[in-house]
């Protein structure tokens, strides 16, 4: 096999697994920011309820864009939940910790409250940005 072979491969693989790193698993319509209520539900009051096309998509690339923490997980209450609305839907929602000036992001699925997930700095004021404004 030749090294040109060999580097495409490696190529196509590193685009399928970044691919396959996505949090979200839905086609999301919609997206519904509420207050954090408790961990593991997502019925917080509603605070905004985002439909447009353009920033559904970056919401979503901004939380898919998270990465992965290993280790056991000991949080405080957030500061937001997340619902993402499929066109037909079916819904997956999201505990977001934004708020704190000094720390990165983080993000918890609600229904596997033992895995976070970590956005930078930057990042997580663009999301909260484009969820609060």
């Amino acid at each position: 096999m030749t090294w040109r072979k060999v580097t495409a491969i490696i190529i196509s693989l590193s685009f399928f697994l970044v691919a396959c790193n996505n949090i979200t698993t839905i086609e999301t319509e919609e997206i519904r920011l509420m207050n954090f209520q408790a961990f593991g539900k997502a019925d917080g009051e509603l605070i905004k309820v985002i439909s447009d096309e353009n920033e559904v998509k970056m919401i979503v690339k901004l939380i898919d864009g998270a990465s992965k923490e290993s280790g056991s997980v000991d949080m405080p209450e957030g500061d937001y939940t997340v619902e993402l609305v499929s066109e037909d839907g079916e819904k997956e929602a999201y505990h977001l910790w934004l708020e704190d000036a000094e720390a990165k992001g983080t993000i918890m699925a609600v229904k596997d409250t033992s895995t976070i997930y970590t956005l930078s700095k930057n990042k997580k004021e663009k999301l909260r940005t484009a969820l609060i404004n």
